[in-house]
């Protein structure tokens, strides 16, 4: 017996045991907002005192096929409960997480876990944003909101202003609302609104949120700060037409001949819209000119605004011609003149 077993040793003086396979799994940390870190447990189990190393991939909101990593992180094994690298989050939605046991000498390679393994996957929520209101001093007459959006994730979207007045004390009827985009945290303006009446007037906002930020609903009606306390009105000025040249003037031309036409600008330079009705000629020879583009007549002008007419000059008899182009509306003054030579 005992030849038989040393003839055995020499024919196969390298056998060895077989490789064991350990068990894998993988555990996902907790639900939490975008902003802070999460990270993944893998443990190992049935191996032959295992060694070497686990390897974690990340895979990003939407990537549900766990197709392109976002993050890696490599550890080596110690006992049988490992934990990956933290990564800070930058987005909102439901990351995924797979580990790969790489095996040593005594242990064959594991994984990877699964993409669709309910417990690796970790659920980002948005920001939570807070939103305040004031309503700052009035200037020129007229009032606005100011909004104060903390505590967002490179927030975007926008912010909705909604303003009551003198004797809402509940905020139930709104005057006037305003939106502006949102590019940041930070402080943001309402427009102007001009008051008509006299009293207490209240700004409230809300906060539209966005893919990675959580939306801020209504501030409060009775909140101290954002109440504004109107004592006198500011009238804006009237309107004021004016022209640019003051005058036109034509060079000599052959009787029957037409000149190149000439343009001027009409505008506004007061508080008040005008409103333009008509425009013509008058004065000595006002047969001699002609409209040839007229972008004013029907036209309410708003304050700083502008808009033009165009003439020409065709004289029918020989001598100085002049004119007066008319343009008649419901400013102070009309109808405005300016002189055509």
């Amino acid at each position: 017996m005992a030849l038989a077993a040393t003839w055995m040793l020499m024919l196969n003086p390298f056998s060895a045991a077989a490789m064991a396979t350990p068990g894998l799994s993988i555990t996902a940390s907790g639900s939490t907002t975008i902003g802070l870190q999460i990270f993944a447990n893998s443990n190992l189990s049935g191996g032959s005192n295992p060694t070497g190393t686990i390897s974690f991939r990340l895979f990003g909101p939407g990537d549900t096929a766990c197709s392109n990593a976002i993050f890696t992180s490599t550890v080596p094994v110690a006992g049988t409960s490992m934990n990956s690298g933290h990564y800070t989050t930058s987005a909102a939605g439901t990351y995924h997480w797979t580990s790969t046991y790489n095996g040593d000498a005594n242990n064959n390679p594991v994984g990877p876990t699964s993409c669709s393994d309910p417990n690796a996957a970790v659920i980002v929520q948005g920001a939570y944003t807070a939103l305040s209101v004031t309503a700052p001093a009035p200037s020129g007459g007229a009032i606005h909101g100011a909004a104060a959006l903390a505590g967002g994730v490179n927030p975007t979207g926008t912010i909705s202003f909604f303003l009551s007045g003198p004797g809402d004390s509940f905020c139930s009827q709104t005057l006037f609302t305003s939106t502006v985009a949102v590019a940041g945290n930070g402080t943001y303006a309402s427009a102007n609104y001009t008051p008509t009446v006299t009293g207490t007037y209240r700004w409230r906002a809300n906060y539209s949120g966005d893919t990675n930020n959580m939306a801020d609903p209504m501030t409060a009606c009775l909140d101290q700060n954002d109440a504004i306390n109107v004592t006198s009105l500011s009238q804006p000025a009237p309107a004021a037409v004016g022209f640019s040249p003051t005058s036109l003037s034509f060079a000599a031309r052959t009787v029957g001949t037409a000149s190149a036409a000439q343009s001027v600008t009409v505008s506004n330079t007061g508080g008040t819209p005008v409103a333009i009705s008509a425009v013509g000629r008058s004065g000595a020879t006002p047969g001699d000119y002609a409209t040839a583009t007229d972008h004013c007549t029907g036209t309410t002008v708003n304050p700083g605004a502008t808009c033009t007419i165009a003439v020409t000059f065709t004289p029918t008899a020989p001598g100085t011609r002049t004119a007066t182009l008319t343009v008649t509306d419901n400013g102070p003054g009309s109808p405005h003149t300016l002189p055509l030579t």
